[in-house]
């Protein structure tokens, strides 16, 4: 078994998702590494991806929001709950391809009628009025409180 066999039969029983496969470069891995450094390399070069230690889950971003999210426009993300951890970002539930992977490190409670135009752009969107619209849309309501979800963003992809 060649040494690129040994790294993706690794690769495969130890990823917790499939869809985070397509974010490693398996052919720079297997042409640069053994099979030794290659699973350090892949350990602590794509936190969360693995079974042992934080396993990272997924979150949606809308399309809009992921270009100013991977430009460290976008700090918060407004969300009915809290958020903590780390989560590989993808643009919608059907479309699978990992853009990013960010770590939240802070939540709290925002009154959704006290929300303002700055608090709105620190998630990438214009206005208060608007992110009350898109809560509407993705909720079917709007609720009195959320949360602000602060979060750093570790990998782009």
């Amino acid at each position: 078994m060649s040494e690129r066999d040994r790294i993706e039969r690794w690769i495969d029983s130890n990823i917790i998702s499939e869809e985070l496969k397509n974010a490693i470069p398996i052919d720079g891995i297997a042409d640069t590494f053994t099979y030794r450094e290659a699973i350090g390399w892949l350990e602590r070069s794509y936190p969360g991806f693995w079974k042992k230690g934080k396993k990272a889950k997924r979150i949606v971003f809308v399309k809009e929001l992921v270009p100013k999210l991977i430009r460290g426009e976008v700090k918060v993300t407004y969300r009915t709950r809290p958020k903590h951890g780390l989560y590989y970002v993808v643009e919608s539930r059907f479309r699978r391809e990992v853009r990013a992977l960010i770590e939240f490190y802070r939540s709290e409670v925002i009154e959704m009628d006290e929300l303002t135009d700055e608090d709105a752009r620190l998630a990438g969107v214009e206005t208060a009025e608007r992110l009350r619209c898109l809560f509407l849309k993705w909720y079917g309501r709007i609720p009195e409180k959320v949360y602000r979800n602060w979060f750093r963003l570790v990998r782009v992809f």
